[in-house]
Parts: structure tokens; sequence; C-alpha cells
């Protein structure tokens, strides 16, 4: 299930970054020996990784089902990351709701989505309801 982020896995993804950073950085120096003078690359660089793994948050993760899941006309709209998918509301077959999570399966195809967002089973299975009406009653749904 989703966690909050921890100093620990904040400091092991800073050096993780850090550190591949640096072997591209000599990796380039290898090819490049001119790039050893330009000393100001290498700080601007390691400034802008930590300032970036620091201020990362949990990604995909804090919106809430209502930014998630639309509905438009007769289709179901998913909407999660850089990814939108449509499907008409008849094709949902089956349904997992746990507390910040939410898995829809697709009839005939078996196409299967797993959705990580921010809200209890309650509310997920609430918002769900609303958006496929009566058609939730033919579904499988399973709460976790």
């Amino acid at each position: 299930m989703i966690r909050k982020r921890k100093n620990k896995d904040i400091f092991i993804t800073l050096v993780t970054r850090l550190v591949l950073l640096a072997g591209l950085y000599f990796g380039a120096s290898a090819l490049w020996p001119d790039l050893i003078e330009h000393t100001l690359f290498l700080p601007i660089a390691f400034a802008i990784t930590v300032i970036s793994v620091v201020l990362q948050g949990d990604i995909g993760t804090n919106r809430r089902p209502e930014q998630m899941l639309l509905k438009e006309g007769e289709k179901l709209m998913l909407i999660y990351g850089a990814n939108k998918i449509m499907m008409p509301i008849t094709q949902v077959e089956s349904v997992a709701i746990d507390d910040n999570y939410l898995g829809i399966i697709e009839k005939n195809n078996g196409n299967g989505y797993d959705i990580m967002c921010k809200g209890s089973q309650e509310q997920i299975y609430h918002h769900l309801k609303n958006i496929l009406g009566t058609h939730i009653e033919n579904c499988n749904v399973q709460l976790l």
C-alpha cells in the first residue's frame, strides 16, 4: 500500500541520484576532458538534484478519487498519471477497493487498472457508486 515518505527514503533517493549524476559527470569528462575545467556545472547540477529530491512529494498518490474517476455521458474516464482512458460504464466487470486504492477490470478484454488515490474505502466506494449508478449491482465489488 501507499506509505508516507520518510527521511530514510528521501536520503536513499538523494544518494542514489547524486551517485548517478557523479557517474555521468565523470563518464562525460572522460570523453570531454575540458569538462572538468567548467567547475560551475557540477555544483549547479548537485543543487538542482538535491532540491528536486527534497521537494518531491508523493507524486500521483495524493489525488482524490473525484479527480481520477469522471463520468462523461455513458463513459467512465480514468485519469492516472499522464494516462486518460475512456470506457463504457457497462464494460466495468469487477472492482476492488481498499484505502487509497481502486482496481477496475474491463469485461471481454480483461484489461485491469490499478489506481492509487487518496481516500478511505467508504469514500472511494461512494464515489464509484455515484458514477456507475445502477451498473454497480452488476459488478463484482470486492472490499479489500
